[in-house]
Parts: structure tokens; sequence; C-alpha cells
């Protein structure tokens, strides 16, 4: 049930904290002592009717009411609660690494996703659970099935192919419980019905790791493969578990007596639940999930943020800028605030930066560089015209190709038309993606299906492909002097590193909105969200 305002009026029992040495014991780590105390503060009082709350990758909170037939909801920042369409009865719902799912009564899984400024958008993620193939619901959300004799376990959103094998007896299990899945190990619990001395988790076999709780059977509240943590919590004491280094912590709340959930970890907070009231605390730095970036607004004039369109940086860090509006310009704005604008002989269609230079093209597909250069102002230099060369054609964005001898060559509006980049790939390899760009010597495709993880490969010796987890979108920001790409579209920032085929998600503090990567410049992200500007401390790696 519910919980009723004035169980929070209970007396918090005072809490005697000491710092213990944890105990290293072959295998694992245990915690008998509460280290710290964290702080919550109270932030929302849901109505009575709300049961489990979901927090996603970029901080939504999702939840279930009470009631039939049973709904998901979200609320937005501005108050306005969404309901996600579902085709039959919802009975469970999961948080899966950054994502949310919800099963129906038909055993078919979706993926549920806030779309601003007010819908969920529900996707279809996967068939039934099958038992005539030897798959079986588990707990939560796991899936398992049995070949060739041998148990193997995944979670709703994996690939049944890629499921870990139990590869334990039955003997070694017993007293256990299978709780999770977790950076492809399979978690499980201690089952004793005595609460446990100390929390405690060791390795028991290659795929399995076992933790003891002082709440046994209760479920995990938190769990994301971007980092090697566990969060649990059902009195207020709050138990974390490090599967990397197998240690384990008991953290003190200043919470009063009562059950406790762990909704999620997002921007260096942790979010709990009492039944429909949530408290957030800031959790110390070495449980945070992953790096947060703290934007701050730049001031910009009201006039700037009523009219600006897109924004560009050049290698300088000077800002050029389109404006609503015809014709349409482009302006430099000077460090003493003062405007200058280009001239165009035409129209401007687009405006792109390319390396360290900005670049324009206008009606005709004429295209120029521009160059800001206080205080004389704006100099137009022409370049050329896309289609003055045989068989050329403009492509998404800054890109031309060209055919020759039957193949197809791409190449950026300021390169040269002899060395464009050969599409090595047959259009069966190619199905399903989307070209996005050229970058040191490589053509970028992207996969047009959204991705749950980022991700990044090389599909052909000139072709690098991209997950993401918002296709369709221009990338921010690509140049040459570096092997990275940055995008952005909602408060996370994605990165990829061309030449080590990493891929990053990055959690910042901003709200939610639409942004796009202006430039880094200066050991800065700079980002906007329409005529609001942002800036942030690029972290070290990223330079």
């Amino acid at each position: 049930m519910a919980l009723k305002d004035q169980q929070f009026q209970a007396t918090i029992e005072d809490q005697s904290l000491r710092i213990q040495q944890l105990q290293w014991n072959r295998r694992s780590h245990s915690s008998k002592e509460m280290i710290e105390k964290l702080i919550f503060t109270q932030q929302k009082h849901f109505e009575m009717q709300v049961i489990d709350l979901y927090q996603d990758g970029i901080g939504l909170l999702y939840y279930l009411k009470r009631g039939r037939p049973q709904k998901l909801y979200s609320i937005a920042d501005d108050g306005y609660e969404a309901v996600a369409y579902s085709p039959a009865e919802i009975v469970s719902v999961s948080r899966i690494d950054d994502g949310i799912y919800i099963q129906t009564e038909e055993n078919k899984i979706y993926r549920v996703d806030y779309q601003p400024p007010h819908a969920i958008r529900t996707k279809y993620f996967r068939r039934q659970i099958r038992e005539a193939e030897g798959e079986r619901r588990e707990r939560g959300s796991m899936v398992s099935q049995i070949k060739d004799g041998k148990k193997y376990i995944y979670r709703i959103c994996d690939d049944p192919e890629k499921g870990i094998e139990i590869d334990a007896t039955d003997e070694q299990l017993e007293g256990l419980m299978m709780k999770g899945v977790h950076r492809g190990k399979i978690i499980f619990e201690r089952t004793e019905n005595e609460m446990q001395d100390a929390q405690s988790i060791e390795r028991l076999t290659e795929n399995i790791i076992v933790i003891g709780s002082a709440f046994p059977g209760n479920d995990f509240g938190f769990l994301d493969d971007s980092s090697p943590l566990i969060f649990n919590m059902l009195r207020p004491t709050l138990e974390v578990f490090n599967t990397e280094t197998m240690e384990a912590w008991t953290l003190g709340t200043d919470l009063p007596n009562a059950r406790y959930r762990v909704v999620g970890v997002h921007g260096g907070k942790i979010t709990v639940q009492a039944g429909s009231i949530v408290f957030t605390a800031d959790l110390p730095e070495r449980f945070q999930m992953i790096e947060v970036l703290n934007f701050k607004e730049c001031q910009m004039h009201a006039e700037f943020q009523m009219n600006v369109v897109n924004l560009y940086q050049d290698g300088k860090g000077t800002p050029y800028y389109l404006k609503r509006g015809r014709p349409q310009k482009l302006y430099a704005l000077a460090d003493d605030g003062t405007e200058a604008a280009a001239y165009a002989p035409d129209e401007i269609d687009f405006a792109f930066r390319i390396d360290e230079g900005i670049y324009m093209q206008t009606e005709g597909r004429k295209i120029y560089r521009v160059d800001f250069q206080p205080p004389s102002g704006i100099v137009t230099n022409y370049l050329r015209q896309i289609g003055e060369v045989e068989d050329e054609s403009a492509e998404r964005g800054s890109m031309v190709s060209q055919i020759k001898d039957g193949k197809k060559y791409v190449y950026r509006i300021c390169d040269d038309p002899e060395k464009g980049v050969l599409i090595d790939a047959t259009e069966e390899q190619l199905e399903g993606l989307m070209m996005k760009g050229v970058h040191r010597g490589k053509i970028i495709f992207e996969r047009m299906e959204k991705q749950d993880a980022q991700s990044i490969e090389k599909l052909t010796d000139n072709i690098i492909v991209i997950g993401s987890a918002f296709p369709g979108y221009d990338f921010g920001f690509l140049d040459d002097s570096s092997p990275l790409i940055f995008s952005m579209l909602r408060p996370t920032l994605e990165v990829f590193n061309t030449e080590t085929m990493e891929a990053w998600a990055v959690v910042t503090d901003l709200p939610n909105a639409y942004y796009r990567v202006v430039g880094v410049h200066g050991g800065k992200i700079t980002v906007q969200a329409g005529g609001i500007v942002f800036a942030a401390d690029s972290p070290e790696r990223f330079l």
C-alpha cells in the first residue's frame, strides 16, 4: 500500500557510523559497518494510485498505477502526464540498461521511449517467449532456454543466441536464488531467512556471481551494464555491490524507517521511492554510475535567443549562426558582442563546419568559405559549384558523390573531387544504413534502427558504421584533427572513436530537451537547444 504522510513523521534513530577496513576474503569482500550517511531530499509526492517507479537513461520517471487495465505513464518536466500505448494488458515493467521495457499478457516485449513534448512511443521489440522452443520466463526481466541439456539465461531485450550458461551444479546452487544478468554474468543471491551478518559478493563460477544481502528475496533496485555497481535497498540502508572488484558496502541514510526501493541512478544522484513518495540524494563520487558533464548556460542577448537557428563554431572558437527570416543570412559574433553578416550573392540554403572552416551553400549549389576577420568583418571566398564536375550529385549534409567507371565515390564539398572515397560495399551490406559524413578518409554510415547502446565498427576498408540511440540526426561535430565524433539529441552526449572503435554515452545535467553539438574548442564542448547555448569542460580523454 502507498505510505501515508504521517509515517514520515516517525523519529529517525541516530546511527553510529564507523569506517571499517574492508577485509579481502580470497574471492569476496564483505562490509559489516555503515561507512557513511546519505542525505535525502523529498522530490515528489505522487497520487496514491502510483505503484512502482522506473527511471530511464536520461532521468525521466515512468510509473504504473493501480487498477485495470494497468497502464504505464511518464511525467514531463512541465508536469504533463503521458500514457504509453499497450496492445494488451501489461504484466511487468523492467528497466534494462538505459531503456524501459514492458511485457504484456501475450508474453510480447515492447520498448517505450518518451517523445517530447507529451508522448510515449511504444515499439514492438521481440516475439513471444515460447515455451515450446525451450524458452521460459524467469524472475524479473530474465528468460531461460534449454539447449543440448544446458540452461542459458538472458534478459528479455537480449539475443537468445547469446544466452549465458549456468555453469554450476545443483549442489552449488542450493540456497541461492537467481536475481539478474549483469555485464555478462548471472547474479544469484543467498536466500537464508536470517539477516546476513554482512553484505558480501563473490564469484562462484566463471559465469556466476553470488551476493549476500541483509534483505534477501527483495528485487535488486538498480543494475546497469554501464557500471559495475549494483544498488539495493529495502529499509533505510543502501547496499552497493561492485561486480568487478568484488567489494560490498553499506551506506546509512537519514530516511525514516519504512520500505524503500531504488528507482534509478542518474546525474550523480540516486532516486528511491517509499510508496508514492520519491526521495533523491547525491551519491559519493566513487558510487556514481558514470561521469556527468556539468553544463553552464552561456549568456547571449535576447535577440539572439529569439532568432538564431543553427549555430556553428570554427577552429578559432568563433560562433557563426543562421537567423530566422528571408533572405537567410549567416552571421558571426565577435568577442565584444558585435555582430557581422557574411556577404552572399544568392539565398543561403545551408551552412556547415568542415574541419576548422565554415562553409555555406547558396541557391544553385554554389559553395563559399567564410572567415571572420575583425574588425573588417566576414570575408567570403567562392570555392566551386556542385554539378560542374561530370556525374556529380549533392548528398546529405556537406557530402557530394560522383560516379566514375560505374563506381560511386564520396567527398565533402570542400574536397578535391579527384580524391573521393570509394563506397566499397554491396547494396546488401548497406541495407538499413544511412550515409552521414566523411571523416579522416572514411565514409561514416549510421544504422537507421535505434540502438539500445552506442556502437561503432569497421564494415569495409573505407566504411565505418555507427549505432546511435538517436538515429537520423546529423552528427554535431566531426573534425579530421581528431578521431572523435560527437553527437547529441537528448541530454546524453554520444562520442565515437573512429580509430579505437570505442563508443561512449556521457550523462549530462542538462534539462530534457532537443540538443545539437555546436563545437569542441579550447577544452570545452558547446551545445545548443534552440537559442540557448551551454558549454561544459570536456573530459580529458575527449580533448
